[in-house]
């Protein structure tokens, strides 16, 4: 591939794609293609890995289906260990760590867990968190040089993440098929980084834009007439990944649209206890749709440009309209902003001191809609005045709530129930019900 010299003006911005978060000259989306993985794979990230331009875990969290990753540096985040289910083995070269290629199939453990950062980034978090030393320890033995050539490894056996992921899964399902489309994008980006390292012209330096700009994504940054806000709703059991959506909603703040679908579950059983928890009654499963009708009644509400935020994950990943890169966590754009560990929803209406208002919405799902709308509101405001004080900030997102519902004030409810699995990471498909 042959890159030509290109100069940028200065007052051209530089486009981000923000699933894969790399310039979208440079985008890796397009090679990627997901990978259905059994075993899962527990990523520890470093704060200042998070953001690396030339990082490799988000391969992972793009291209495979069963990827968890937690962000923490220093201080380990509450409760991380108990978190990991049985049989996780460390993955991490180690003077007692067994060859990956050694275990035998009854051996083979569910789950692994790795760290993601430099090599004194994990040393660090090796010297905190002792109880690392506690799992079985696996290790990578390849037999070729980590390509990984624009960042250097101390050793042979010392890989990037993803050759690391790639090579554990290699391992561990041999039948498993698309990780060499993987490791295809990874050396693609390493390439594409090479070649205008070589040919690049300087870009002209000019002032950086201040860092509460820079977390509001480009899209965000217009009239807000192409916004939308959608949450879903999930239910399911402690201890169960499967999840089972329960309800989609969504407000156009500008204009005052609403859409509001409930979704036949599959299993009547496990939704049913859940409803009062919801403030939904046992009406739900008279006016409840099936799975297809709501994604077809979604693609009729989704407009060309539509923008589309959420609070979790859960909810973008179920979606398919807009595309991947209209579509942005109210979380992410929040801690980057404010430099906080966000918490829960509720947390963060109630920290930033925010009022919002009542949405047509009904039940739980229609307060969690209006803490969201509020809080784009006050995010949008909060970048537009940074030198204010953000904890003094009074916000009001009354103009666009008034103009969905007219209706004044609400409770705000508990957002930390234990029995609903609001926001998980794993996939979900309309496909499903």
């Amino acid at each position: 591939m042959e890159v030509e010299p290109k100069t940028i003006s200065e007052n051209e911005p530089r486009a981000v794609c923000y699933r894969c978060e790399k310039a979208k000259s440079v985008c890796v989306c397009g090679s990627i293609v997901p990978v259905n993985n059994k075993t899962g794979i527990y990523i520890i990230q470093h704060p200042r890995e998070r953001g690396h331009s030339l990082g490799t875990v988000r391969f992972a969290k793009i291209g495979l289906t069963n990827t968890h990753i937690e962000v923490c540096g220093q201080h380990e985040v509450p409760g991380l260990a108990k978190a990991l289910p049985p049989k996780t083995s460390f993955l991490f070269p180690g003077p007692n760590a067994v060859g990956l290629e050694d275990l035998a199939p009854h051996e083979r453990p569910d789950n692994i867990l790795m760290l993601d950062g430099t090599w004194n980034h994990a040393k660090i978090m090796l010297r905190n968190w002792p109880w690392l030393f506690d799992l079985p320890q696996l290790t990578c033995r390849p037999t070729q040089p980590s390509q990984y050539r624009i960042r250097r490894e101390p050793r042979f056996e010392c890989v990037s993440s993803i050759e690391a992921v790639v090579y554990a899964l290699r391992c561990l399902e041999p039948e498993l098929k698309g990780l060499d489309q993987l490791l295809e994008g990874f050396a693609k980006m390493i390439d594409t980084q090479v070649e205008y390292a070589q040919h690049s012209v300087p870009r002209p330096r000019k002032p950086k834009r201040s860092d509460s700009r820079r977390a509001i994504p480009r899209a965000l940054e217009s009239d807000g007439q192409n916004v939308v806000i959608v949450y879903a709703e999930f239910a399911a059991e402690i201890g169960n990944r499967n999840q089972e959506l329960v309800s989609l909603s969504a407000v156009r703040p500008a204009t005052g649209e609403v859409f509001h679908e409930l979704v036949t579950p599959k299993n009547r059983s496990r939704v049913e206890p859940l409803l009062p928890l919801m403030g939904l009654d046992a009406d739900f499963f008279v006016v409840a749709r099936p799975a297809a009708e709501v994604e077809a009644a979604w693609q009729r509400f989704c407009k060309e440009g539509d923008v589309v935020l959420a609070w979790g994950k859960g909810t973008l990943s179920l979606l398919q309209s807009p595309p991947p890169q209209n579509r942005f966590l109210l979380k992410t754009i929040y801690c980057n902003l404010r430099r906080l560990r966000a918490g829960h929803l509720s947390d963060v209406i109630t920290r930033e001191n925010i009022t919002a208002g009542p949405t047509p919405v009904p039940g739980r799902a229609g307060t969690r809609l209006a803490n969201a709308i509020a809080l784009f509101d006050y995010l949008v405001k909060l970048a537009a005045c940074p030198a204010s004080n953000p904890r003094g900030l009074q916000t009001h997102a009354k103009d666009a709530l008034e103009r969905v519902s007219g209706h004044q004030g609400y409770d705000h409810e508990d957002d930390k129930d234990p029995h609903l699995a609001i926001g998980k990471e794993g996939k979900i498909s309309f496909g499903i019900g």
